[in-house]
């Protein structure tokens, strides 16, 4: 037998009230002209709300100004440019009707930004509060001919941002990063470079940069008094090789005082296994 088709479809307003009157009898039917009046005055309080000046966002002043009153907290790194990308769509619109969830996602695609958090303010404000990435070393992309063109810091995430002059000295150079790498990758390498600094502890502090281009073999550079050394560490017993090193220190640069490189993976010797050049002296 064939199956008769219904298209579903649900009850209007008026009918869901009938409904309710054929069900609970005469006190619902007192009630049901309150209940549209209700929803035509619900109705009437949305279009007042969606169209009148009151509640609109206004236009930014300038160029280079966002809107008003759409007020933002934490950008110190994220441009007015980029914040007023994002809310230049939403100029005359009405307050009740910018799309929250669609602007937050677009803030938090944005370089610099970590999470956003967006809330409407009775009547017409839009509140953003940022929490923007934290760089935690600096780093030098492989290629290319300008070093600065290079040059990159990185959050603990693994995201490439901008570089900027004023961090540059506070914060070490991490090797081994490039920009083909997925972000998860570039993330593991951070991870292993703050636990190389973690355990070395207070002569972690003096480390100007961490080579992980070969992530079992660590190397580090430490600044000296002639010279930064590059100091081969391997892949384990960071912080007792550091040490020794350390402890041999005066006698080291006595007998080899040209060496660069220094390899303290055996635990009975360290080797030079690179020196500086003649015209590189002290």
């Amino acid at each position: 037998m064939a199956k008769k088709m219904v298209r579903a479809s649900g009850p209007s307003p008026a009918a869901a009230v009938l409904g309710l009157a054929r069900t609970y009898g005469v006190p619902v039917l007192v009630s049901a002209p309150l209940a549209l009046g209700a929803m035509y005055a619900f109705h009437r309080a949305e279009r007042f709300a969606a169209t009148h000046p009151l509640f609109q966002v206004s236009p930014a002043p300038a160029a280079n100004r966002l809107p008003p009153n759409v007020q933002v907290e934490g950008a110190v790194h994220t441009t007015v440019k980029e914040l007023r990308a994002v809310f230049a769509k939403d100029e005359g619109r009405s307050v009740f009707e910018v799309p929250l969830g669609e602007r937050r996602q677009e803030l938090e695609r944005l370089q610099w930004v970590k999470q956003a958090s967006l809330y409407r303010v009775w009547p017409n404000r839009i509140e953003v509060r940022l929490v923007e990435r934290t760089p935690v070393a600096f780093v030098e992309l492989p290629g290319g001919a300008n070093a600065m063109n290079r040059a990159r810091l990185i959050d603990e995430e693994g995201h490439l941002l901008p570089l900027e002059d004023s961090r540059r000295g506070s914060l070490p150079v991490l090797t081994g990063v490039s920009e083909g790498q997925r972000r998860e990758v570039r993330a593991a390498l951070v991870s292993k470079m703050r636990e190389v600094l973690a355990e070395l502890g207070e002569a972690g502090r003096r480390i100007s940069e961490v080579d992980l281009s070969d992530a079992g073999n660590v190397k580090i550079v430490y600044p000296t008094e002639r010279r930064a050394l590059t100091l081969i560490l391997g892949k384990e017993d960071w912080r007792l090789r550091m040490d020794t090193f350390l402890y041999n220190f005066d006698e080291i640069r006595e007998k080899m005082p040209n060496a660069v490189e220094l390899d303290l993976r055996d635990p009975n010797r360290i080797f030079a296994t690179r020196m500086a050049k003649e015209s590189d002296g002290d």
